[in-house]
Protein backbone atom coordinates (compact mmCIF):
# COMPACT_ATOMS: atom_id res chain seq x y z
CA UNK A 1 0.00 0.00 0.00
CA UNK A 2 2.75 2.46 0.92
CA UNK A 3 4.66 1.79 -2.30
CA UNK A 4 1.58 2.27 -4.49
CA UNK A 5 0.30 5.33 -2.55
CA UNK A 6 -3.36 4.86 -3.50
CA UNK A 7 -5.52 8.01 -3.64
CA UNK A 8 -8.99 6.48 -4.03
CA UNK A 9 -10.82 3.39 -2.77
CA UNK A 10 -10.59 1.83 -6.25
CA UNK A 11 -6.78 2.28 -6.16
CA UNK A 12 -6.70 0.58 -2.77
CA UNK A 13 -8.80 -2.34 -4.00
CA UNK A 14 -6.31 -2.82 -6.86
CA UNK A 15 -3.39 -3.42 -4.46
CA UNK A 16 -2.44 -7.13 -4.71
CA UNK A 17 -3.40 -8.99 -1.56
CA UNK A 18 -5.61 -6.22 -0.19
CA UNK A 19 -8.36 -8.00 1.77
CA UNK A 20 -11.83 -7.42 0.32
CA UNK A 21 -13.29 -7.01 3.79
CA UNK A 22 -10.96 -4.11 4.51
CA UNK A 23 -12.75 -1.89 1.97
CA UNK A 24 -14.95 -0.70 4.82
CA UNK A 25 -11.82 0.96 6.27
CA UNK A 26 -10.74 2.51 2.97
CA UNK A 27 -11.22 6.14 4.06
CA UNK A 28 -9.08 5.67 7.17
CA UNK A 29 -6.38 3.75 5.28
CA UNK A 30 -6.23 6.40 2.54
CA UNK A 31 -6.00 9.18 5.14
CA UNK A 32 -3.10 7.34 6.79
CA UNK A 33 -1.30 6.97 3.47
CA UNK A 34 -1.73 10.71 2.81
CA UNK A 35 -0.42 11.62 6.29
CA UNK A 36 2.64 9.44 5.74
CA UNK A 37 3.31 10.90 2.30
CA UNK A 38 3.27 14.45 3.65
CA UNK A 39 5.64 13.86 6.57
CA UNK A 40 8.90 15.80 6.37
CA UNK A 41 12.04 13.70 5.93
CA UNK A 42 13.23 14.37 9.49
CA UNK A 43 9.94 13.06 10.92
CA UNK A 44 10.25 9.64 9.27
CA UNK A 45 11.24 6.72 11.51
CA UNK A 46 14.76 5.35 11.06
CA UNK A 47 15.23 2.36 8.80
CA UNK A 48 15.39 -0.93 10.72
CA UNK A 49 18.91 -2.23 11.30
CA UNK A 50 20.15 -4.92 8.95
CA UNK A 51 19.91 -8.41 10.33
CA UNK A 52 23.16 -10.18 11.17
CA UNK A 53 24.12 -13.04 8.91
CA UNK A 54 22.16 -16.18 9.64
CA UNK A 55 25.09 -18.33 8.55
CA UNK A 56 25.65 -21.06 5.95
CA UNK A 57 22.52 -22.63 4.56
CA UNK A 58 20.28 -19.84 5.84
CA UNK A 59 19.07 -18.91 2.35
CA UNK A 60 18.00 -22.52 1.73
CA UNK A 61 16.22 -22.60 5.09
CA UNK A 62 14.37 -19.41 4.22
CA UNK A 63 13.42 -20.83 0.81
CA UNK A 64 11.83 -23.82 2.50
CA UNK A 65 9.97 -21.65 5.01
CA UNK A 66 8.69 -19.40 2.21
CA UNK A 67 6.75 -22.35 0.77
CA UNK A 68 4.89 -22.81 4.05
CA UNK A 69 4.33 -19.06 4.48
CA UNK A 70 2.86 -18.78 0.98
CA UNK A 71 0.53 -21.72 1.55
CA UNK A 72 -0.61 -20.34 4.90
CA UNK A 73 -1.19 -16.87 3.39
CA UNK A 74 -3.27 -18.42 0.61
CA UNK A 75 -5.39 -20.25 3.21
CA UNK A 76 -5.99 -16.92 5.00
CA UNK A 77 -6.54 -15.06 1.72
CA UNK A 78 -3.84 -12.48 2.43
CA UNK A 79 -0.74 -11.48 0.51
CA UNK A 80 2.27 -13.60 1.53
CA UNK A 81 4.34 -10.48 2.31
CA UNK A 82 1.76 -9.39 4.88
CA UNK A 83 2.27 -12.63 6.77
CA UNK A 84 6.03 -13.08 6.38
CA UNK A 85 8.66 -11.40 4.23
CA UNK A 86 11.95 -13.02 3.27
CA UNK A 87 13.67 -10.64 5.71
CA UNK A 88 11.32 -11.83 8.48
CA UNK A 89 12.22 -15.42 7.70
CA UNK A 90 15.95 -14.68 7.65
CA UNK A 91 15.61 -12.95 11.05
CA UNK A 92 13.88 -16.04 12.42
CA UNK A 93 16.54 -18.37 11.00
CA UNK A 94 19.29 -16.19 12.51
CA UNK A 95 17.53 -16.20 15.89
CA UNK A 96 17.04 -19.97 15.89
CA UNK A 97 20.75 -20.35 15.15
CA UNK A 98 21.73 -18.03 18.00
CA UNK A 99 23.00 -15.32 15.65
CA UNK A 100 20.34 -12.76 16.54
CA UNK A 101 19.14 -11.71 20.01
CA UNK A 102 15.45 -11.50 19.11
CA UNK A 103 13.31 -13.44 16.64
CA UNK A 104 11.79 -10.47 14.86
CA UNK A 105 8.13 -9.89 14.14
CA UNK A 106 7.21 -13.49 13.31
CA UNK A 107 7.24 -14.37 17.00
CA UNK A 108 5.00 -11.52 18.14
CA UNK A 109 1.29 -10.86 17.93
CA UNK A 110 -0.92 -12.43 15.32
CA UNK A 111 2.02 -13.59 13.16
CA UNK A 112 3.23 -15.85 15.94
CA UNK A 113 -0.21 -17.46 16.19
CA UNK A 114 -0.61 -17.74 12.41
CA UNK A 115 2.81 -19.11 11.51
CA UNK A 116 5.68 -18.20 13.86
CA UNK A 117 5.48 -21.18 16.21
CA UNK A 118 5.11 -23.55 13.25
CA UNK A 119 8.18 -22.11 11.52
CA UNK A 120 10.24 -22.48 14.68
CA UNK A 121 9.14 -26.11 15.02
CA UNK A 122 10.45 -26.72 11.49
CA UNK A 123 13.74 -24.94 12.17
CA UNK A 124 14.22 -27.01 15.34
CA UNK A 125 13.58 -30.23 13.41
CA UNK A 126 10.41 -31.03 15.38
CA UNK A 127 8.18 -30.89 12.30
CA UNK A 128 8.74 -31.00 8.57
CA UNK A 129 7.24 -29.37 5.53
CA UNK A 130 5.65 -31.71 3.00
CA UNK A 131 3.72 -31.24 -0.21
CA UNK A 132 0.07 -32.14 -0.20
CA UNK A 133 -0.21 -34.83 -2.91
CA UNK A 134 -3.61 -33.56 -4.08
CA UNK A 135 -3.01 -29.80 -4.16
CA UNK A 136 0.78 -29.50 -4.33
CA UNK A 137 0.63 -26.94 -1.49
CA UNK A 138 3.17 -27.00 1.31
CA UNK A 139 1.87 -28.18 4.68
CA UNK A 140 3.25 -29.15 8.06
CA UNK A 141 3.96 -32.80 8.69
CA UNK A 142 5.04 -34.67 11.77
CA UNK A 143 3.90 -34.71 15.36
Amino acid sequence: IARRAPRAPADLAAVPGFPKGAQRDAKEILATVLRGATLPEDALPPAPPKSPSAGPGAEASADLLIALARARAAEREIAPAILATRADLMDLVAWCRGRRPDPGRLMTGWRRAEIGDDLVSVLRGERTIALDPKTGEARLAGP
